[in-house]
């Protein structure tokens, strides 16, 4: 079962603080992340939160989703220093069902399981080591083929059942994963752009 508790639009919050002079919602400024959409959901008893971005890319559907999800691309992006197959998954190698890739930045980690696929539409994963304080509650790549291209829809959540020092970090927390998966997808689209030249 899946209650939506909560949703706020960065986009509004932005255009908001402009009017209210630039002010911040929770003491952080939104302008960075217009859009972006955060998400309070309760599911199964566990509640996490969720944050999207979606990036057009001008390139086949097929084609851009292997590029967002092959760990060999993470290599090729500023700031990443190994991108490594720790284990295969099913059918596909890097990519597919049960994989396990590790990627190296000069300031963190992270570990991933790919836990869902189906080609090229949606690509879902586990962080089982992340830079964030909190667990990773899943994430997912969604490829909707468009006009001139696709649109990926990425999201990625984190669970809120922790102690409560933390939860008065969710508002950072939340700007910080927003723009991890935004700067991501900015550059991971400058690749597809570049290699479907």
């Amino acid at each position: 079962m899946i209650q939506e508790l909560d949703c706020l639009n960065f986009s509004a919050l932005s255009q908001a603080s402009v009017i209210q002079g630039n002010k911040s919602f929770f003491g952080y400024s939104f302008d960075l992340i217009p859009s972006s959409l955060l998400t309070i959901r309760y599911i199964g008893g566990i509640m996490k939160k969720t944050v999207r971005v979606k990036t057009f890319v001008p390139a086949p559907q097929a084609f851009v989703f292997e590029v967002f999800t092959n760990h060999e691309t993470y290599k090729e992006l500023p700031g990443v220093l190994r991108s490594t197959l720790l284990t295969e998954g099913e059918e596909y190698a890097s990519n597919g069902l049960g994989a396990i890739r590790e990627i190296r930045t000069i300031s963190f980690t992270l570990k991933e399981k790919v836990v869902a696929v189906e080609r090229p539409i949606y690509w879902d994963y586990l962080f089982l080591e992340w830079p964030l304080p909190v667990p990773h509650a899943g994430g997912r790549m969604q490829f909707e083929e468009v006009d001139g291209g696709t649109i990926v829809h990425w999201e990625t959540s984190y669970s809120t059942q922790v102690a409560w020092p933390l939860k008065a970090s969710f508002p950072a927390i939340s700007v910080m994963n927003t723009m991890i998966i935004k700067s991501l997808s900015v550059m991971l689209k400058s690749v597809a752009v570049n290699k479907n030249v």
